[in-house]
């Protein structure tokens, strides 16, 4: 049995050995802002491994990894995912990535920090715990399964934000299709499910709408290469979650409108 679990042993550090002699192997990857430009010195780290580097004026960056690190990697991977890489800048929101294979070219793109709301409705408090960024993997988690949807529409990647205020919550999925048209797309699918029509002050039914539920209302909105899905429950009175809904519409269609974005 020692023979065998010897010999399994250097079967393994001969295969990593033959990818990358000196190193075991390396992991490259390209970081990106919305607009698709390069986003230098954003740190990256990989959570199982615990190595880390920093992108460079390109947006690149590339690390390496042992043998010792990949064996130990692999061997307590209880799944496909092997590593999560995390990616952080002081201008943007952090990004994690699920790493399936260290021979695989990461691509990921930074939403602006304006994106994710603070202070901007007034009595609203962000509850930071809640708060995630997700890819359309990651989405499948989030949402327990309904994911598909939004993929076949093209999905590249979204946050996820709770607020509370007092009784009231606001949730919303901020999703991006990377085109106008397919935010458009994704838009018409859900306003077309809707059964109890909410309308939206300030808003032609074209660009958002609700569906009204007990004590609450989805409100489905697209602005620009993003659709929006804000779900705000609480309310006994649905004239009051109307101007809710506008206030935080109007403010995410102005933060979108403020930065030059990949169309």
């Amino acid at each position: 049995m020692k023979f065998i679990i010897k010999l399994s042993l250097i079967a393994a550090i001969f295969f990593f050995s033959c990818n990358d002699e000196e190193t075991g192997e390396k992991l490259t990857g390209t970081i990106r802002g919305l607009d698709g430009t390069p986003v230098s010195g954003a740190a990256i780290t990989l959570k199982n491994s615990g190595n880390s580097t920093t992108s460079d004026a390109s947006g690149k960056f590339e690390m390496s990894l042992s043998e010792d690190q990949l064996i130990n990697v692999y061997k307590s991977s209880g799944d496909s995912v092997i590593d999560t890489l995390v990616a952080t800048h002081n201008d943007y929101l952090h990004k994690r990535k699920w790493v399936y294979d260290y021979s695989d070219e990461i691509d990921a793109i930074l939403w602006d920090k304006k994106f994710r709301l603070t202070t901007e409705v007034s009595g609203w408090v962000d509850q930071s715990e809640y708060f995630a960024t997700f890819d359309t993997i990651q989405l499948y988690d989030l949402i327990d399964g309904g994911a598909t949807k939004y993929t076949e529409q093209g999905l590249i990647d979204g946050i996820f934000q709770l607020l509370k205020n007092g009784n009231f919550s606001y949730d919303i999925f901020f999703y991006n299709f990377g085109t106008s048209q397919k935010a458009t797309d994704m838009f018409t699918t859900q306003s077309n499910s809707v059964s109890s029509k909410v309308v939206i002050p300030g808003y032609d039914e074209s660009i958002a709408v609700g569906d009204e539920f007990l004590g609450g209302a989805i409100i489905y909105a697209h602005f620009s290469q993003f659709e929006l899905e804000l779900s705000l429950g609480g309310y006994a009175d649905i004239e009051q979650l109307k101007a809710d809904a506008a206030q935080f519409l109007q403010v995410y269609e102005t933060k979108i409108g403020s930065i030059k974005l990949k169309r």
